[in-house]
């Protein structure tokens, strides 16, 4: 088990192997080293060195999954599946809505971590290859994923005709319609570009976006 990397301490969640798959991923033919657990006690010290892939980032030639096991609970009735939904969707909000902030306040170093539909396919077949449960889960992030985006102040998304409505609120009357039309056609043309572009990306990508670094 990987418990650290260059002197830093990695938990056992998911965010701990997104963690070290980064730090991989940012440092091609550089050494770092490793602190691993062997037989439950022993602490070992490896010096790692990742080879380049071919997108250009680290990788050393192993899978890496998170060290914790999952553990449902069954509901004892009605009113508990209500409550234990609503404490796991406002967890899911929160961490697609960290996530979306992480992506506006460091689009360059996040942007790379954007997915269109091909990649969210494949990694919903690797769910449900994994654990047919945890398929409802993910549809979940994604629903609560689109919902989120679609209501930010963007042209073309929900938010950004709220948003026109409330200026148009503002300032006391309707804006010209050429000026909404072309706001509008331009957001969409930009979503599209976009759209075609993680699509081409994740393409060529998807024999090397399993977490195999």
């Amino acid at each position: 088990m990987v418990a650290g990397v260059n002197g830093r301490l990695l938990g056992t969640r998911e965010a701990s192997v997104r963690d070290l798959l980064q730090t991989i991923k940012d440092n091609p033919l550089k050494k770092l080293n490793f602190l691993v657990i062997r037989n439950g006690s022993e602490l070992v010290n490896l010096d790692v060195t990742p080879n380049r892939a071919k997108d250009g980032g680290g990788r050393i030639g192993v899978q890496l999954s998170a060290n914790s096991k999952t553990k449902r609970v069954k509901a004892v009735n009605l009113a508990d599946a209500a409550l234990k939904a609503t404490k796991e969707f406002t967890r899911l909000l929160a961490v697609v809505t960290d996530g979306l902030k992480q992506v506006f306040l460091n689009f360059a170093q996040t942007a790379d971590k954007l997915s269109g539909p091909v990649a969210i396919l494949a990694a919903g077949a690797e769910v449900a290859r994994n654990d047919i449960a945890g398929l409802f889960q993910f549809a979940a992030i994604v629903n609560i994923n689109l919902a989120v985006v679609n209501l930010l102040p963007l042209p073309a998304l929900d938010g950004g005709y709220l948003f026109l409505i409330a200026l148009e609120a503002l300032r006391g009357k309707k804006l010209p319609e050429g000026v909404e039309q072309g706001i509008m056609s331009s957001g969409f043309l930009i979503l599209l570009a976009v759209g075609i572009v993680l699509i081409v990306r994740d393409t060529l990508n998807l024999g090397i976006m399993q977490p195999m670094l």
